[in-house]
């Protein structure tokens, strides 16, 4: 059984240095495209979905390549004029017949947001596995990543449980210099490596002394009549449960642990949640 690799990069990747065709993916590499537009990069991923399916025993990686919207992970830049072109909200359910030894690798800033996440893993399964960034990772660090996900694919095939600990490892490592986990796996059934919520939760009045966003980390003390009580240092909070969603399948738990990138809201009352909730 074979590695291949198929590589779908935006035609400005090569020029400005972010290319992900390092050595280890040029090895393995089975196909190479690049687009320029949201239909190009469609298209690009129908032959990749066509090439997967003719190889069911192989072992296939899928790399996508292109820029994020900050804190989304839903909206790629598909076009040539990056500077002046508003991102593309991607549709569900894509390379729906691309199934069995599949790993997807989104070589983009967010990109293991579940906004991007449920773009792929959609409709009947086994769904593919997604690594992807939960930063805006340096293209050194993004390929770093990639890279150990090759070799664990050259040396196991799709083993997930090894492609985890590569995860965890890497999150490990940069844990310092970005302050919370910096990629996720998502697997086959769902299960997700660091655990996800939701993006755009707010919380009421929680501020510290000097009037500043809090990062947490936070701690659901007790649920009930469907309220948390969320405890950050020595403030609590109550709130309607409504308001900390998981993602599908998961349900809030008394010991849940959790950081968040928050904003201040316009009226200056609340904190907007920025991006993806991190669950320990």
């Amino acid at each position: 059984m074979a590695l291949l690799t198929h590589l779908i990069e935006h035609v400005s990747m090569p020029e400005d240095g972010l290319s992900a065709k390092t050595g280890p993916l040029t090895n393995s590499l089975a196909e190479d495209h690049s687009f320029d537009s949201h239909a190009s990069f469609l298209e690009a991923l129908t032959r990749v979905e066509t090439r997967v399916a003719d190889a069911p025993e192989d072992t296939h990686l899928v790399v996508i390549c292109t820029h994020g919207l900050e804190d989304t992970g839903t909206w790629l830049h598909m076009d040539d004029g990056l500077q002046d072109q508003r991102p593309e909200n991607l549709p569900h359910n894509l390379i729906p017949e691309a199934r069995g030894s599949v790993v997807l690798y989104l070589a983009v800033c967010w990109g293991g947001y579940p906004g991007v996440i449920r773009r792929f893993q959609h409709g009947q399964r086994p769904w593919p596995t997604v690594v992807g960034a939960l930063a805006p990772l340096t293209a050194t660090e993004g390929n770093e990543l990639q890279d150990s996900v090759i070799d664990v694919l050259l040396a196991h095939g799709l083993d997930e449980a090894r492609l985890s600990e590569v995860v965890s490892n890497f999150n490990a490592r940069y844990q310092q210099e970005y302050g919370h986990p910096t990629a996720r796996i998502a697997c086959s059934d769902g299960h997700t490596v660091p655990r996800h919520g939701t993006a755009g939760i707010a919380w009421s009045l929680l501020r510290d002394e000097d009037d500043s966003p809090i990062d947490g980390p936070f701690k659901i003390t007790h649920l009930l009549n469907e309220r948390a009580t969320v405890v950050c240092d020595s403030m609590t909070a109550a709130m309607p449960c409504g308001k900390l969603r998981l993602a599908k399948g998961a349900a809030l738990a008394v010991d849940d642990q959790f950081r968040f990138k928050a904003k201040r809201s316009p009226c200056g009352r609340f904190l907007q949640v920025v991006g993806d909730v991190q669950l320990a």
